[in-house]
């Protein structure tokens, strides 16, 4: 588990994929692939949380607060 719970986060879809960007304190953005299970993205949002797993370099469930969703999330 790597908790990120600070940083600005966004999920975004293309065809079959689902990528995971999140931004440093630094401002670097990081993208990751979202692992499917059953065909769909593992992504777990609770009230306050969210986690995501994805390969950025290995698998890995990144944790979010969900007051730091991006909509659109590029850049």
């Amino acid at each position: 588990m790597k908790p990120l719970l600070d940083l600005e986060w966004a999920i975004k879809g293309e065809e079959d994929f689902h990528f995971l960007s999140y931004w440093t304190a630094e401002g670097k953005k990081i993208d990751a692939v979202i692992v499917k299970k059953g065909g769909e993205p593992m992504i777990y949002e609770t009230k306050d949380y969210t986690m995501v797993v994805a390969i950025d370099c290995v698998k890995i469930g990144f944790i979010f607060r969900n007051g730091k969703h991006i909509t659109g999330g590029e850049g």
